[in-house]
């Protein structure tokens, strides 16, 4: 097979599974005026599960631009990992 292969990784920070993020994350998110709403304070899941729900709307959008209006027959998703244990996580496209 001598096609030409390319592979691409786009990759930044994200908030932990409880919403905190790292110092940087919080930095950028209080510069952005960005907060969860009530919703955050009334559910302590509300952050991992908004994320969760985006990373797939991503995904799903990310996938049909590609292959339906692109018709290129890559793969591609957005990778969502948030840490227990630990302020932030990271995501990987």
């Amino acid at each position: 097979d001598n096609d030409a292969r390319a592979l691409v990784l786009v990759g930044g920070s994200a908030p932990g599974y409880w919403g905190s993020g790292d110092s940087t994350w919080q930095t950028t998110a209080r510069f952005k005026n960005f907060s969860w709403g009530p919703r955050a304070d009334e559910h302590p899941l509300y952050p991992a599960k908004a994320m969760e729900l985006m990373t797939e709307c991503l995904s799903t959008r990310l996938l049909g631009r590609v292959r339906d209006q692109l018709s290129l027959t890559y793969n591609c998703e957005v990778d969502l990992t948030m840490f227990e244990g630990f302020e932030a996580g990271h995501f990987i496209c």
